[in-house]
């Protein structure tokens, strides 16, 4: 009998929050506001949702490359001069650090936790 998969949350949480990222950051750059900060908090979920079911025994390299990006992703306003494309990509970056940063911030609380029990 074939196993039955189970279905990947981490992976579409995943691929939903670069989605809506790149979509509120060319939606930000024509001057078009979505409603309230409901799109933040969704990224925010979606980082709660990937760190929550990160299932990788060796998280280093999970949370070396978070860190890594969001110190990089520091120098995105440089990129953002004025022009389209400069201010899509800067904006997406900024939207992504939140999601990225929340889910390495619970990926480091859940390692913190199994290293203290």
């Amino acid at each position: 009998m074939a196993k039955k998969k189970k279905f990947a949350w981490d992976k579409w949480a995943f691929t939903l929050s670069w989605v809506l990222a790149i979509l509120l950051s060319v939606l930000a750059t024509f001057g078009i506001q979505p409603i309230g900060k409901i799109p933040v908090f969704l990224l925010v979920v979606f980082g709660l949702l990937v760190g929550w079911l990160y299932k990788a025994k060796d998280v280093m390299p999970f949370l070396w490359t978070t860190l890594l990006f969001i110190l990089l992703l520091q120098f995105a306003p440089l990129i953002d001069n004025g022009y389209y494309v400069g201010a899509i990509v800067g904006t997406f970056f900024e939207l992504f650090k939140v999601f990225l940063g929340t889910a390495g911030l619970v990926v480091a609380f859940k390692k913190i936790y199994t290293m203290l029990n």
